[in-house]
């Protein structure tokens, strides 16, 4: 075979290999920028809730239930939005995981949403403050577990 028509065919085959595998690694990459994005505009939301709530767990004998729970029902509806507009980012498997620990967000041990007088007052149900305190940022945590970047 003549090397020139070696060399065209090698150069036709290399296109031809490398158009796929590039669009397939840069799809990849352009969505974990997106995840990653939309990741710190999620923990975002939350830095407020958890510098206040680390404040009380460093200083417990400040920590007051109604305060702690005037700030978390406060940021509710803001946190709630955070999470609708980041779940769609993740795969669906996380996505069920993430709707759990949403729900272990709102109601810490299990209780029943209807039986509530709203979401986050199970957090002083048999706790003492700080450990209440402790509960909720390790519930945060969780969520934000999630944004990690990539």
């Amino acid at each position: 075979m003549d090397p020139t028509i070696a060399t065209i065919l090698g150069a036709i085959l290399g296109a031809l290999l490398t158009g796929p595998v590039t669009y397939y690694f840069t799809r990849n990459l352009m969505r974990w920028q997106e995840l990653n994005k939309a990741g710190a505009t999620f923990r975002a939301t939350f830095t407020y809730e958890i510098r206040i709530l680390q404040k009380y767990s460093k200083k417990p004998e400040h920590i007051n239930e109604q305060t702690v729970l005037e700030l978390l029902t406060g940021s509710i509806v803001k946190h709630e939005h955070a999470c609708i507009r980041f779940r769609p980012y993740l795969c669906e498997t996380k996505q069920v995981s993430f709707d759990h620990a949403w729900q272990e967000y709102c109601h810490p041990q299990g209780g029943d949403p209807s039986r509530m007088p709203g979401p986050l007052f199970e957090y002083f149900i048999d706790k003492s403050n700080h450990d209440a305190v402790n509960l909720i940022l390790s519930k945060i945590e969780k969520l934000l577990s999630f944004a990690k970047p990539v």
